[in-house]
């Protein structure tokens, strides 16, 4: 911890605090080992200062501090990303979490939404009034992070990602100065970080179109045996060419973890299970259309039905340690064939414990938005498979990462064009590769945008695109 704590002067870090809203927490403050940990806890670092903002004024300030000194600089949201991007060594972190204001306009159906705020903050305040944006699958992520990544859950075939009903935002830009983007000012910013992560700026504020949903949806949560791995498969597959966009669900190859609704004597059974909803209103017809998801061969178990739109997005929140050591990477795939449904069934009968094998079928409202409407990138593959490993001594890392990359690897022939969804990249591998083939041919642009706003990169503790790369 000395390192951290001489990295500034203690004149400095005083002259930072008189200046600010919120609170200094150098590497010797009582706090500070609570306040410096993200939540995959592989990613121990050690930042010189984190700086708990309560305001734009206070975030412009720890910019400016970063900046005047060339410290790496992380902002913590959600703290969520497996990666460990909320956090840095011998640099400076911005704390989001006193930011976390979410204001609902039920007439405009618009929400504005503070830069630390966490998804279960606006679901909660925007069903007050049944109403919704697009979030991620978990509560406890920032809805910043996710929102400048893309965003992708439950919602993404009806409504796409959660970038895609970003109406404006409020940024702090790398000078520190502090620009509103939206369809009329700055558009070029407003395109960039629908998706473009947080490689240009900020987000202090969000604003949200909302939708009509809830409070009340069904749930989607039907679990089967693994020997029926192929079956329930190929039977989702079929499904979905017939289901409208309306239905969104993902596919997890798991040992069945403690969680709501789980009796005790199935925890450990390795599963399929299909986790989603249907977002439509009228709740009888959503409950018969998604029957036959329930039917796909002898269910283990099937807790599929009405639920609360809370509820549904608090199920996995429920099921992860409030910490855990793991690693993901994810690969898009070119079609839901029954190679790549005998490719994952290979893969998880072989797995260990703690390894697990995903697959989110996309398309719907998400693939219908033109690729370069926004930063995110291509958006046409059939499914995003995601492999992770989670173990919890420190000693077993080498193991479970090199069994994610080998998984990963093997997809290389189904992949749809070696892009990666960058919210669940790692930033170990060759970061400016894999950021290249995920913006596609919205790269090029960006990397000009990176250039005109963040020429001397100060931006870069995330998948970053480097000004300099040629």
């Amino acid at each position: 911890m000395e390192f951290a704590l001489n990295t500034v002067k203690r004149h400095e870090l005083q002259e930072l605090e008189d200046c600010l809203d919120g609170q200094v927490i150098p590497a010797d403050h009582a706090d500070y080992d609570v306040r410096r940990r993200v939540w995959n806890r592989v990613h121990d670092r050690y930042p010189a200062v984190i700086v708990a903002v309560q305001s734009v004024r206070d975030v412009v300030a720890a910019v400016r501090f970063a900046r005047d000194r060339s410290l790496p600089l992380a902002v913590r949201g959600g703290g969520h990303h497996s990666a460990g991007l909320g956090t840095c060594d011998h640099g400076v972190v911005i704390d989001m979490a006193a930011m976390r204001s979410v204001r609902v306009d039920p007439k405009s159906n618009v929400a504005t939404v503070q830069g630390g705020a966490l998804a279960v903050d606006v679901i909660r305040a925007t069903q007050a009034y049944g109403l919704a944006v697009p979030t991620g699958n978990l509560g406890q992520v920032g809805m910043a992070g996710l929102t400048l990544g893309g965003g992708m859950g439950y919602l993404r075939r009806q409504y796409g990602l959660t970038c895609d009903s970003l109406l404006e935002a409020e940024l702090v830009l790398a000078d520190g100065s502090v620009v509103r983007v939206s369809p009329d000012e700055h558009q070029d910013l407003y395109w960039a970080v629908r998706g473009g992560g947080g490689n240009f700026s900020i987000a202090t504020e969000l604003r949200f179109q909302l939708y009509p949903i809830g409070p009340t949806v069904v749930g989607i949560h039907t679990m089967y045996r693994l020997d029926d791995l192929e079956a329930v498969l190929k039977g989702c597959r079929d499904y979905l060419n017939d289901v409208g966009p309306e239905v969104s669900f993902n596919l997890t190859m798991m040992p069945i973890p403690p969680g709501p609704h789980v009796p005790s004597e199935l925890v450990g059974q390795r599963v399929v299970a299909i986790t989603g909803m249907h977002c439509g209103r009228d709740i009888g017809q959503a409950a018969h259309a998604v029957k036959p998801l329930q039917a796909l061969a002898e269910p283990l178990l099937d807790a599929t039905g009405p639920i609360s739109y809370v509820d549904l997005h608090s199920i996995i929140d429920a099921m992860l340690p409030p910490e855990h050591r793991g690693y993901t990477e994810s690969t898009y795939v070119k079609e839901f064939s029954d190679g790549l449904i005998a490719h994952m069934a290979e893969v998880i009968r072989s797995a260990g414990p703690g390894q697990v094998f995903m697959f989110w079928p996309l398309g719907g409202r998400m693939a219908e938005t033109a690729n370069d409407a926004t930063a995110f990138g291509d958006r046409k593959a059939a499914g995003l498979t995601i492999i992770e490993s989670v173990w919890r001594e420190p000693e077993e890392a080498p193991d479970q990462i090199a069994w994610v990359r080998q998984v990963a690897l093997g997809l290389t022939e189904h992949a749809y064009s070696g892009g990666t969804y960058l919210n669940l990249a790692q930033t170990d591998g060759d970061v400016a590769r894999l950021v290249r083939k995920s913006y596609g041919d919205n790269f090029t642009r960006l990397r000009t945008l990176k250039q005109q706003y963040d020429p001397a990169n100060l931006f870069r503790h995330n998948l970053n695109i480097d000004p300099e790369e040629g």
